[in-house]
């Protein structure tokens, strides 16, 4: 009796274990461009578009807290890290997307109204992408395996490399661990010119501001491709001189080669899509300029109930047949617990029954 009344008092409510549903929802994926056009050819540097669309058949038990995963094909890595909100046409959410640039770990996780709309749901989401520079090369075909969909091949461009002429080039990227810290780099003098009295001086943009002491300057000689470089030696601290979290400046003297400029930078805002700086190089008849730019952050996503798609009604045929459901997931605390009382019932059970057959009279 003593279990009888534990299990109910304590199991007024179960919780129940959320389901990872994996990538089986994924219906399409493409790649395109940085004005959202698909293509299957691409420079080696280009700014690219990831567009994924999934839709959960009628009758699926999802339910709120339900996550779909999937990774983003190992050719491929995310510009950034990514968190946003899946809503419908009249402001209701689907469910909070969070993209993980380090381990390009993708999850969708599932609102309430997924409990709230049983006849099948639809989403897409973008998100920003890149190459990986290490796994693709210039001048060849690349096999990119989207989940659950075929093996897709793009072709990559020749890259011819820097100008030949060049004097001042940046260019900026986001950092795996910290989402919030930016890594800039700049080539000087890749034309290997003589220049002489050299100063390069250094404004950064809006919504960030330069990390104490990360600044870091090298005299480097470039192979032929102009993509990898031997390190010949390091500039002293000496010559650089903050002048405040936005501006600094670097006394080089007369340059016949190429240096290379690293810095850091921290993001004040959160919300920016893109952060700049200013690169300008100076000397004895010389004043060159350059902006230099971390790709655009793209992050946005839309989605539906099956059969009103951006306000249009869209036939879904799929959406009424039944799925093979492929549940990944364990028994949780919770449902241990459960577990544990239904025995602790069970033995109480057999308790009582056997203390009546014992007093019952001979």
């Amino acid at each position: 009796m003593i279990a009888i009344i534990y299990f109910w008092e304590s199991n007024q409510t179960i919780a129940y274990s959320s389901t990872d549903w994996g990538d089986q929802f994924i219906t399409n994926v493409s790649l395109g461009d940085a004005q959202h056009d698909d293509r299957t050819s691409f420079g080696l540097y280009d700014k690219l578009v990831g567009k994924w669309e999934f839709k959960i058949p009628a009758n699926v038990p999802v339910k709120a807290q339900d996550q779909l995963t999937f990774k983003v094909p190992r050719n491929l890595r995310l510009v950034s890290n990514a968190q946003f909100n899946l809503k419908d046409r009249h402001g209701q959410v689907i469910g909070r997307v969070d993209a993980q640039r380090g381990s390009g770990k993708i999850t969708v996780r599932l609102a309430r109204y997924v409990t709230q709309h049983d006849g099948g749901i639809y989403g897409n989401f973008k998100l920003g992408l890149l190459w990986d520079y290490d796994r693709v090369k210039p001048a060849s075909t690349v096999a990119v395996s989207w989940p659950r969909l075929r093996t897709e091949k793009y072709k990559i461009l020749p890259h011819r490399g820097p100008n030949s002429r060049e004097t001042v080039y940046s260019w900026g990227w986001y950092d795996t661990k910290d989402p919030q810290l930016i890594h800039w780099r700049v080539r000087l003098n890749y034309a290997k010119q003589p220049l002489r009295q050299v100063t390069y001086t250094d404004l950064i943009g809006i919504n960030q501001q330069l990390v104490p002491d990360s600044i870091r300057v090298k005299k480097v000689k470039f192979d032929r491709s102009g993509r990898k470089f031997k390190v010949l030696a390091s500039r002293s601290p000496k010559r650089i001189t903050q002048y405040s979290q936005l501006r600094f400046a670097v006394a080089l003297g007369d340059l016949n080669g190429a240096n290379l400029i690293d810095f850091e930078t921290r993001a004040t805002n959160s919300m920016a899509r893109c952060f700049k700086h200013q690169a300008q190089l100076t000397g004895v008849n010389l004043n060159e300029k350059n902006t230099g730019k971390t790709p655009v952050k793209q992050a946005s996503g839309t989605g539906s109930r099956l059969g009103e798609i951006r306000g249009v009604s869209l036939r879904d045929d799929d959406a009424r047949q039944p799925l093979p459901l492929r549940l990944d997931t364990v028994l949780a605390g919770d449902d241990h617990q459960l577990v544990i009382k239904f025995g602790l019932v069970t033995l109480g059970l057999v308790a009582c029954v056997s203390w009546f057959v014992y007093r019952r009279p001979r």
